[in-house]
């Protein structure tokens, strides 16, 4: 694991930092301008997130 990449679950999506969090950007496409409540990464590497009331999203990881 990358201890420099951070993954936020917030009030309008997820987000992305690659430098220990000095900066963020908006990470993944098509997820909705949400509340994320709950973030997991699975074994294959894909993040996972449950939002507030408009379900569950899986954001495939580049190859």
């Amino acid at each position: 694991a990358d201890s420099t990449h951070l993954y936020a679950g917030t009030d309008r999506g997820v987000f992305l930092s690659t430098d220990g969090g000095t900066t963020w950007n908006q990470y993944g496409t098509g997820l909705p301008d949400v509340a994320v409540f709950d973030l997991a990464i699975s074994s294959d590497g894909h993040l996972r997130a449950a939002t507030h009331g408009r379900g569950f999203y899986e954001i495939v990881k580049a190859p």
